[in-house]
């Protein structure tokens, strides 16, 4: 069992207040790692319509999911049908695979 003050310690690390890491942890979280929400819909026209009205498309885009995106470096390659929110500034991805256009 970890101490108050090493608890502390983990949580100023992570610039979090005590009560928000121990909150994190009880809800089965892991506040030392990211986190990755993946949202299913039955046709792209939803997908990009809930963006849309959830982002501004100036600042982020949906695009094709590739094996650079973090979330599928350990397969490989990305399941057909998978696509990503990304900020429209990186240039790391090409443009050409923004769906949302």
């Amino acid at each position: 069992m970890a101490t108050i003050k090493k608890l502390r310690e983990e949580a100023e690390a992570l610039g979090m207040s005590l009560s928000e890491y121990v909150s994190e942890i009880d809800r089965g979280g892991k506040p030392d790692k990211p986190y990755k929400l993946t949202l299913l819909f039955d046709r792209m026209d939803q997908m990009i319509e809930f963006v849309r009205n959830n982002f501004s498309a100036d600042d982020v885009g949906v695009y094709r999911a590739m094996v650079l995106d973090p979330e599928y470096i350990e397969f490989g390659r990305a399941p057909k049908n998978s696509y990503v929110i990304r900020e429209t500034n990186n240039l790391e991805f090409r443009q050409d695979e923004r769906v949302d256009k």
